[in-house]
């Protein structure tokens, strides 16, 4: 499953940074795990859920495709909530996909969103919010 896991990320990463309102909204970037502490606020986080994943596979071994799940959040000071709810609505466009698309090193067959996810955590003294959902992306790895 890993090179499917890889193309996700790549696919997941490339269409989030090339967005110009995630760019505005989240001014600390994008990372596969939380910020460390200091880094500038909201940004985004693409978290990889082996647990929620699994292969389909096809008789004779082969694998038919991998269903992949990742929580994508935004994550910032609670002060900025209305900002969170943007950007995450906005995430929520860029990744929910219907149809077939053709990507980079594979074939993305859909990606859904099957749970929200909303969280308020307090982090170095400050509360804050945490907004998005877990995704679960089929995708055939070329």
């Amino acid at each position: 499953m890993s090179n499917e896991v890889g193309v996700a990320y790549s696919w997941i990463l490339s269409t989030l940074a090339n967005d110009s309102v995630i760019v505005a909204d989240a001014p600390g970037g994008l990372q596969r795990a939380y910020m460390p502490p200091g880094s500038l606020s909201p940004y985004v986080v693409m978290i990889f859920d082996p647990n929620k994943s699994k292969d389909y596979p096809v008789f004779g071994g082969g694998r038919a495709y991998s269903d992949l799940c990742f929580s994508i959040m935004v994550i910032g000071n609670a002060d900025d909530t209305e900002t969170i709810i943007n950007a995450a609505s906005r995430i929520d466009q860029l990744i929910t996909v219907a149809q077939t698309t053709t990507i980079a090193g594979g074939t993305l067959l859909s990606s859904i969103r099957d749970t929200p996810v909303f969280a308020d955590t307090i982090i170095e003294g400050e509360q804050m919010t945490s907004i998005g959902g877990d995704y679960h992306l089929l995708i055939v790895g070329a």
